[in-house]
């Protein structure tokens, strides 16, 4: 299929290469992503960690002080959302904003891509959110938005009749691609996940990738100026057009004035973009664009240079620590000494046998007959838990809290005695925990509103 496109960079076994390359790193961010949503959920334990503890005798607990956390800040962002200079432009915007913030908050990022709807007539922008995991770029890049990355690619799954009717037969599957070969996600995906083993059916499910590629490209300017001072400049790509065109803009001067108006073409070097649509069959489209930015933009909320990570990330070990902590306490409880006595054989009346005293002690009254003033039973005195747990866990709570911006922060109370000058001033400390993935949620959104400016221009 490449030989329908002779000015592309790329062929198809490069695109499949560059998704490969990419594969181990959002691979790894695709299982945090899933132990994060179970933290998200109050699930704290995988299935195989949650029966190996079952399997010691012990209660798998969760005590979901994360998800308290993560619900809380999340709770204020969407009551905070205030009408802003993109709800101008695109309607439902806030929307859209809380659930890319609560995704690069909690799971791994969040992105949405920026377009154009409508008839070619009346055109408008447009931003939609896409699914979690259907996003890839070069992990080399370290610009927080992205901009410095050599690709970003999304992947979606089609219907092969769908991919059928717009691109055509898809034909045979290439020998070097094998169909249980798997790509990142949030679950496991395949490139073709076939119904029927034995033949390709209508409906196969295909990954279809839409690749959008950084590349210079050289072009051709003819800057002319005619007698009246006014200036053309036109971009070409070739030399030769360029050159024709400057020629046809002297001939009238010429044939007229008998003066040659003068005339320059001027070779620049431009970055843009290629887009390309392939599937593991063979690329199906190609176009070159006119535009120097990626139609995504990303959410992290925390980032340095190729590496992100989210607030989840930062609670998740704190969160198990405490977990632990809770599952130590009630074994502690349950080993513990329960209803033991000492008994004193010798202090019985000759009236009174040991059978019977400790069925008398197991009833409420009665009378146990001694021959002395010494105790007859004495109750073995519990250990409790070992204080050092209890404070370990008021320990970790605090330091929770403290990640996710303070107790004061998030509406609660230090203590019963707190002026409100000292609450304002924990609040503020607070704002300072959670300020960098809010600047970054500042810096998102002004990165969306140029990018749907730059729409709108067009």
């Amino acid at each position: 299929m490449n030989s329908n496109f002779q000015q592309n960079s790329l062929t198809h076994s490069d695109l499949m290469g560059l998704q490969q390359s990419v594969y181990g790193f959002f691979s790894e961010k695709s299982r945090r992503a899933e132990r994060n949503l179970r933290l998200k959920r109050g699930e704290h334990w995988a299935p195989e960690e949650r029966q190996r503890i079952i399997e010691q005798g012990r209660e798998p607990y969760s005590m979901s002080l994360v998800a308290h956390k993560l619900n809380t800040i999340l709770a204020m962002q969407r009551a905070a959302n205030e009408p802003n200079a993109l709800d101008s432009i695109f309607r439902g915007f806030d929307s859209i904003e809380s659930d890319v913030f609560d995704e690069g908050l909690t799971l791994s990022y969040g992105a949405v891509e920026i377009g154009v709807e409508g008839l070619p007539q009346s055109p408008h922008p447009k931003v939609k959110k896409l699914p979690h995991g259907s996003l890839t770029w070069d992990v080399n890049a370290s610009d927080f938005m992205l901009r410095d990355a050599l690709f970003m690619t999304k992947r979606e799954h089609r219907y092969r009749y769908e991919i059928e009717r717009e691109h055509g037969n898809l034909g045979n599957l290439p020998p070097a691609v094998q169909k249980d070969f798997s790509l990142t996600g949030t679950t496991t995906t395949y490139f073709i996940k076939s119904h029927n083993a034995s033949h390709a059916g209508p409906n196969d499910v295909i990954t279809v990738f839409t690749h959008y590629h950084r590349v210079t490209k050289t072009y051709y300017y003819v800057v002319f100026t005619d007698g009246e001072g006014a200036s053309v400049a036109n971009r070409y790509e070739t030399r030769k057009e360029a050159e024709q065109a400057l020629r046809e803009f002297q001939v009238p001067y010429l044939l007229n004035h008998g003066v040659d108006p003068g005339g320059i073409v001027i070779k620049r070097e431009e970055d843009t973009l290629e887009k390309y649509v392939f599937t593991a069959y063979g690329i199906h489209s190609y176009e070159l664009l006119n535009q120097i930015h990626f139609p995504f933009a990303v959410y992290r909320s925390f980032h340095h240079g190729k590496e992100f990570w989210t607030l989840t990330d930062l609670l998740a070990d704190p969160q198990r620590f405490l977990d632990r902590i809770y599952m130590q306490i009630d074994f502690g409880f349950g080993k513990d000494i329960k209803n033991l006595f000492q008994a004193n054989v010798n202090a019985l009346a000759e009236i009174e046998t040991p059978a019977k005293a400790m069925e008398k002690a197991s009833k409420t009254g009665g009378i146990i007959w001694t021959r002395s003033n010494e105790e007859v039973l004495k109750p073995l005195r519990s250990t409790g838990v070992n204080p050092q747990f209890l404070q370990l866990g008021a320990i970790m709570q605090t330091f929770i809290e403290d990640l996710a911006g303070g107790r004061s922060f998030q509406g609660l109370g230090e203590g019963a005695n707190e002026s409100g000058r000292a609450i304002l001033a924990k609040q503020q400390q607070g704002l300072v925990a959670a300020g960098l993935y809010l600047d970054n949620l500042a810096l998102w959104r002004a990165y969306v509103q140029q990018l749907l400016l730059e729409q709108q221009r067009k």
